[in-house]
């Protein structure tokens, strides 16, 4: 579920990579949002949150946290998450 979402944020917003390296570089913040975006939605330190650590309630958790969830409104939510903290 998770992998989808930044996996493809190049081309589910209005990116208009020039290069393959732009394209690595977008998906890299995307993940990085992606990622924090759950940790805010699971109540977890940002550090604490990766699926490979997670136990089985964890992983329900964060099903239901991303069900339904698109990368533009991650994107979203990133960019008033960032404003308020700058």
């Amino acid at each position: 579920m998770l992998d989808p979402l930044w996996k493809t944020a190049d081309v589910s917003v209005d990116y208009e990579p020039e290069s393959d390296r732009a394209r690595l570089k977008i998906r890299m913040k995307a993940r990085k949002r992606v990622y924090a975006f759950l940790a805010d939605r699971l109540r977890i330190p940002q550090d604490d949150c990766h699926t490979g650590m997670f136990d089985i309630e964890q992983c329900r958790a964060a099903w239901r946290a991303l069900r339904g969830i698109t990368y533009r409104e991650i994107r979203a939510w990133a960019r008033q998450h960032e404003s308020a903290t700058s």
